[in-house]
């Protein structure tokens, strides 16, 4: 982050030593507004209010800088500042009761402020609180601290951070250090040291660790640590496919095959055409003893692609940790049909957040997300959305998922020609090379599936060495 910083402000120092000429107000604008979200994960609040502000005055209608100035007022402890800020971003979005982030931002504000207006009330009902759930906003001064090498700030933004460098840590084979980083932002939240750890945003987050923890566990041969952490990662979301998937693996090491069985089919309703499930439930009723009849899909439903923040990569060797993705892009059966499927929005979209939330929300419905895709977002505009920050993995296998579904079922005249137009634009993104390295072996397939109905040619051929040296 901090050579993020000086990058930025090279840029700035290039433009506002009038080094260019013409250099556009708006992108002027979001070089202060990016520095700024940088000094957030520095944990640097003034330089951040200072950076949006220009910002502001650059392009008043800067929702970013709008946003991170109300972040940045509100660790300085001016929440009345930091309320005008977000009324007025929220004023401007579509759906403000949809952005979760924003809405609990507002939520702790209004509270900051009733808690300044009613001290005596605040503080018995702070106590009651932290009883009832058993956690403090401060560290206990008599507690020893985990891994006290590795410094964490004690922000929502910070531990988000932290679990990304632990990410990459895995990533780049430093998996034992990737726990340790997990395990710090772990022991952070679970003893109330980070506002908002039980949020549902801190609760999700706390799932995710667990979740990635247990992966890394895996990967070191530690059965008994990954099952337990993908246990805990079920307790925030339950019907999770990758915890699932991670714990009936690490069962299946223990000896526990009837339990791994159970994951597994518990994930198979979720996915039940996915065939790394379907293999791995071979496994497991041969290791269980008599063979047991898979148990039956009530309906096929759209595919389960993990929300952000994503786990880490999978390694190329061993059994395939790597979440699973479902094996057809296919969303069909009654319960599919009986949803009440959106409607097509009417105009292309402006960012990439929004491309991102509108398929999302229609993910259920992939002969909708499939019209959305060919009518409002031609495959150059995906190029012009992410040249300046990535698709994550998730999203990226959401989109290949949509794109095979649609050329099987020729949905909304999307052809394996057209297919490819989509495929050479993403491979063009932002951070393209990392984020197809982290697709599941599953999702891999859906690319090579893809390619292969390219129709022959140069372009083809081009397009087939460019994205498969982004898989590897």
């Amino acid at each position: 982050v901090d050579e993020a910083v000086r990058w930025f402000s090279k840029g700035l120092w290039v433009v506002e030593q009038k080094k260019v000429t013409g250099f556009p107000a708006d992108l002027h604008s979001i070089l202060h507004s990016n520095r700024a979200f940088a000094y957030i994960r520095l944990s640097r609040w003034s330089e951040a209010v200072e950076d949006c502000c220009r910002a502001l005055e650059l392009n008043p209608g800067n929702a970013k800088a709008k946003y991170r100035r109300a972040l940045a007022r509100s660790n300085l402890g001016k929440p009345e500042e930091a309320l005008v800020d977000l009324n007025q971003v929220l004023a401007d979005l579509p759906d403000a009761q949809g952005n979760k982030e924003a809405m609990e931002l507002k939520q702790k504000l209004e509270a900051e402020l009733a808690a300044k207006a009613s001290p005596a009330v605040a503080s018995n009902s702070t106590q009651s609180s932290s009883s009832k759930h058993g956690a403090s906003t401060a560290a206990d001064p008599s507690m020893e601290e985990a891994f006290p090498d590795i410094k964490v700030g004690r922000t929502m933004q910070d531990i988000e951070a932290a679990k990304d460098n632990g990410n990459q840590l895995f990533s780049k084979g430093s998996v034992e250090e990737s726990v340790r980083w997990f395990s710090k932002c772990l022991w952070l939240l679970d003893g109330g040291m980070v506002a908002d750890a039980n949020s549902t945003k801190g609760k999700q987050l706390r799932g995710v660790l667990h979740k990635n923890r247990a992966f890394a566990y895996f990967k070191l041969r530690k059965w008994g640590e990954a099952e337990s952490d993908a246990s805990k990662s079920l307790e925030f979301s339950p019907q999770d496919v990758k915890a699932l998937y991670r714990r009936a693996l690490a069962r299946l090491e223990l000896g526990q095959a009837a339990g791994a069985l159970e994951d597994i089919d518990a994930a198979l309703r979720n996915q039940p055409d996915n065939k790394e499930l379907q293999s791995l439930r071979d496994r497991a009723a041969a290791e269980a003893g008599p063979a047991k009849p898979a148990k039956p899909a009530k309906s096929a439903v759209a595919p389960l692609i993990e929300e952000r923040p994503s786990s880490p990569p999978a390694s190329s060797s061993g059994a395939s940790t790597s979440p699973p993705a479902q094996a057809s892009g296919r969303a069909r059966g009654p319960v599919a049909r009986s949803l009440t499927a959106p409607s097509v929005p009417a105009s292309s979209p402006k960012t990439g957040s929004e491309l991102l939330r509108h398929c999302n929300s229609m993910k259920k419905h992939p002969a909708v997300l499939a019209r959305y895709l060919r009518e409002r977002v031609p495959a150059q505009l995906l190029t012009t959305l992410f040249n300046r920050a990535p698709i994550e993995a998730d999203d990226l296998a959401l989109l290949l998922l949509t794109l095979r579904g649609s050329v099987a079922e020729g949905e909304a005249g999307i052809t394996a020609e057209i297919a490819g137009e989509y495929l050479n634009a993403l491979v063009k993104t932002q951070g393209a090379a990392t984020q197809f390295a982290m697709l599941s072996s599953s999702e891999k397939d859906v690319v090579e599936e893809l390619l292969s109905g390219i129709p022959a040619g140069p372009k083809a051929e081009n397009l087939r060495r460019d994205v498969r040296a982004a898989l590897r």
